[in-house]
């Protein structure tokens, strides 16, 4: 299943080149949703694999990511400085979220949950200080951006993985 994660983060990467070059309604939709993808995705392989949750409760545990985002976010749009970036914060708030919630059962998962969460809050409030850096730094740091977040999604495969393997050798 890392695989499908792996060939997400490629059309990630596709899509944002796509944006970042096009600027076009079909390029931010190419953008966007394999952002979405991967977050679904990922969410249903650590509900049903990692939680150990039958498909279907994983499945409908995956599905209150939407609710859960369509509730953050306008709470998260009356704080200064999140409010910029305020959807993606959804995201390392989840990732602590469930880092709390299976700590006890698979603490190395939840340690790298923690540790992603740190590189994304770190990757946004990268993003968020772009358009004030970019005056006094014309190159600004919308890259870095794009670079954390590539690093922060393969760490969040390699944790996946790292679980599955230790998860197989335990079974024996």
């Amino acid at each position: 299943m890392g695989e499908i994660l792996c060939v997400i983060l490629g059309v990630i990467g596709v899509g944002s080149f796509l944006f970042h070059t096009h600027a076009t309604q079909w390029a931010s939709t190419a953008d966007v949703v394999p952002i979405g993808v991967f977050i679904l995705t990922y969410l249903y392989l650590v509900n049903w694999h990692i939680l150990g949750w039958p498909w279907w409760v994983a499945l409908v545990a995956t599905l209150g990511f939407i609710p859960y985002a369509a509730g953050i976010v306008p709470i998260l749009k009356d704080i200064p400085f999140v409010r910029i970036s305020n959807f993606y914060w959804t995201v390392p708030i989840l990732l602590l979220i469930y880092a709390a919630f299976m700590g006890r059962a698979h603490p190395k998962t939840a340690r790298g949950f923690v540790i992603g969460a740190v590189l994304l809050g770190v990757s946004i409030s990268i993003r968020s200080l772009d358009e004030d850096l970019c005056a006094h730094w014309p190159i600004g740091t919308h890259f870095a951006w794009h670079i954390l977040n590539g690093v922060m999604l393969a760490w969040m495969i390699e944790v996946y993985r790292r679980h599955m393997v230790e998860a197989r050798a335990q079974r024996g």
